[in-house]
């Protein structure tokens, strides 16, 4: 049986008229777009009488239609509908009444729900709520449907033409409300927007004038000279963070501790991990390894390829912000700078002090006086006791270890004694450092050394004290010394140690004979008819003699050594005692022997 709802709905038009006003007036109200769908729906309710209206719009992104707004609707049938069985758009003749009257714009109507195979897949939900009729009246703007007004009853109900345009009626004021509601919350988007682009504009032109301010005080410190150490006290300052600066081998450069904060880089013995900094990778910060030092990280400044300055910077390298990352990179270029500021100026002066120290060492008696002379305008009386030390890596081909052995020790002539005067001299490195006796040059050389290892063990170098020298005749001489007994202990394998002549034996006693042709005389006269020997029968006579010798005299240890039979040891020093003339059990033989056997090791140190 079809019920009489809306059958007084002309004769009331002006209640129509007064409610039309009234979604009018919302619409030019602040009322939210849901608000305004839900009072269509309630008007459609109220003037009607029906049992529930609702306000279907499409979703684009999966071209359905959901309920937007609705009256007498429970919120488990929204939810139902909206999130499990929303409504497609389609224009299949089977769509859901809601689909066919949105796709071709007209009103449909639905007189019994429970026999309508378009209203099937909600006919569960309808039951549920008791719905028995509907109709969906298209909501238009400009011909095209962008919404639909639909309407229940729970007693099946014939909606005739009059309820039909009255509700179409209804519907453009749901087309308006949407149309403005839209066109308010575009509006809102792009004040928000703009908000948004302010508020934007204004921090880049804060951050703009921080960069500048930034970038000031490094171009300031920069013109200035300031140093690293200024760089790096800024540099706390601008971040407000704890900044060590050290040099690549360690030395702290300076150290800018904030109030309350605090930074600690790893002891020197365990900095390996720096030779391996990537020195092009100069504006990118580094992690530092993780310890129980507190977060921190490194930004290398590189120089030529070459780390000259590492900043340890306290916190997490995370939490950097823009401008503070801009900061370092700014800090990291000021900062080479001032490292090739240094560095033009120390070449200046380590040039002409290899100048020096090359004529004192090895000029003649004319260079030397000059020397003493340039020496002297420069601030080294050398007239004062100087030790010489001579100083050569054990592993000669690491060409990067030999730069680190000189700046080991220039920055140990900065930190402790400017007067004194580094360079390198034939292939090895030649220190003249002021000092009263043999023990205090010993302990600088032993520091030079020691410094130079930073970075792991296997960088080691000998080092040589040649004496304690007064004037230029005396440090020329000491150098000498040096030089031998330097390239004796690497002859004798020894390595990563300073010797001084009291370690050397004969040797050193050898090294201080002026006349090297007597020498060669001495040697010829002992040890001579063996190597003619030698070279007439092609016998290694000498060599089992030096082998012997070494061995302290034990044949069978001579024998281990050359990989020969004890016999054949015995035999061959048999013929040594027929060669020589002499009897090796005798105590001056052998000491001729070995004094004979020591010249040659020094003559052959000093003609390399």
């Amino acid at each position: 049986m079809v019920d009489e709802v809306g059958a007084g709905t002309d004769a009331d038009l002006g209640a129509w008229l007064a409610a039309i006003a009234d979604i009018g007036a919302a619409v030019n109200s602040d009322f939210s777009l849901p608000a305004l769908l839900d009072l269509v729906a309630s008007t459609a309710c109220d003037l009607v009488g029906y049992d529930v209206c609702a306000v279907l719009v499409p979703e684009t992104d999966r071209e359905v239609l959901v309920i937007a707004g609705s009256s007498g609707l429970a919120g488990s049938y929204i939810e139902g509908v909206n999130a499990t069985q929303p409504i497609a758009i389609s224009h299949s003749p089977d769509a859901a009444p809601s689909a066919q009257a949105f796709v071709n714009v007209r009103p449909v109507v639905v007189t019994d729900i429970d026999t309508d195979p378009t209203f099937r897949p909600w006919g569960g939900i309808a039951r549920d709520h008791g719905f028995a009729s509907m109709v969906s009246i298209p909501v238009t703007r400009d011909r095209t449907s962008v919404a639909t007004l639909n309407c229940y009853t729970r007693v099946r109900h014939a909606f005739d033409d009059r309820e039909i345009e009255l509700l179409s009626m209804l519907a453009t004021q749901a087309a308006n409300a949407l149309t403005t509601a839209q066109l308010r919350d575009a509006e809102a988007a792009t004040i928000g927007r703009l908000h948004s682009l302010n508020t934007s504009l204004e921090a880049q032109r804060d951050l703009l004038g921080q960069a500048e301010a930034i970038h000031q005080r490094l171009t300031e410190l920069a013109l200035d000279g300031g140093g690293i150490e200024a760089v790096t006290d800024a540099l706390a300052e601008l971040l407000d963070r704890s900044i060590v600066a050290e040099d690549a081998d360690g030395g702290v450069i300076r150290a800018a501790l904030r109030p309350g904060h605090a930074v600690a880089p790893p002891d020197l013995t365990e900095r390996a991990w720096l030779d391996a900094l990537d020195a092009s990778a100069r504006l990118r910060p580094h992690q530092a390894p993780a310890d129980d030092r507190g977060p921190m990280f490194t930004v290398p400044v590189a120089l030529d390829g070459d780390i000259v300055t590492v900043f340890w910077v306290e916190g997490d390298l995370a939490d950097l912000a823009s401008l503070e990352r801009r900061t370092l990179e700014h800090a990291v270029t000021v900062a080479g700078l001032e490292a090739w500021r240094r560095r033009s100026a120390e070449e200046v002066e380590w040039r002409l002090a290899g100048e020096i120290v090359n004529d004192l060492v090895l000029g003649d008696a004319h260079a030397q006086a000059m020397a003493a002379v340039r020496a002297q305008r420069l601030g080294h009386d050398l007239q004062q006791p100087y030790a010489v030390l001579v100083f050569r890596p054990d592993d000669e081909e690491d060409q990067h270890f030999r730069r680190r052995l000189i700046a080991a020790a220039r920055q140990g002539a900065a930190d402790h004694d400017s007067a004194t005067l580094v360079a390198p001299v034939e292939g090895r490195l030649v220190v003249l450092t002021p000092a009263p006796d043999l023990t205090a040059a010993v302990a600088s050389a032993d520091s030079i050394r020691r410094r130079a290892a930073v970075g792991g063990h296997r960088h080691t170098t000998s080092a040589a004290v040649g004496g304690v020298a007064v004037g230029p005749a005396e440090l020329s001489a000491a150098y000498a010394m040096g030089r031998g007994m330097v390239d004796l202990a690497r002859l004798r394998g020894s390595s990563g140690a300073t010797v001084v002549s009291r370690d050397l034996d004969l040797h050193g006693l050898v090294l201080r004979v002026d006349d090297a042709s007597a020498l060669l005389d001495f040697i010829d006269d002992v040890l001579g008819p063996l190597r003619r020997y030698d070279t007439a029968h092609q016998s290694e006579l000498v060599a089992t003699l030096r082998a012997w010798i070494t061995a302290d005299l034990s044949t069978s240890e001579t024998a281990a050594a050359l990989y020969i039979h004890p016999n054949t040891v015995s035999q061959r020093l048999r013929r040594i005692e027929d060669v020589l003339g002499l009897r090796l059990n005798a105590a001056r033989t052998i000491a001729r022997v070995v004094l004979a056997q020591s010249c040659e090791d020094v003559i052959d140190v000093v003609a390399t």
